[in-house]
């Protein structure tokens, strides 16, 4: 399990977006919609961090080789 410190930050260069993985879905929808990077809202319901929604769809071969995930 990630601690928040250390591990829930999120920032923006241009179009690229870092964060986290102790970073929560909801808040980082929200900050996504405060940088105008488009609509992430799909994500603010859902409970978790993005380091737990990777693992899931990574596990079951959901996600896109579009991601550069590091």
């Amino acid at each position: 399990r990630l601690s928040r410190e250390g591990f829930c930050y999120f920032s923006r260069h241009g179009n690229l977006v870092t964060c986290g993985g102790a970073l929560r879905l909801a808040e980082l929808a929200r900050k996504c919609a405060d940088e105008n990077l488009g609509s992430f809202s799909r994500l603010a319901g859902i409970p978790g961090t993005i380091g737990g929604a990777l693992r899931m769809k990574k596990k079951e071969k959901q996600l896109d080789d579009q991601y550069e995930i590091k």
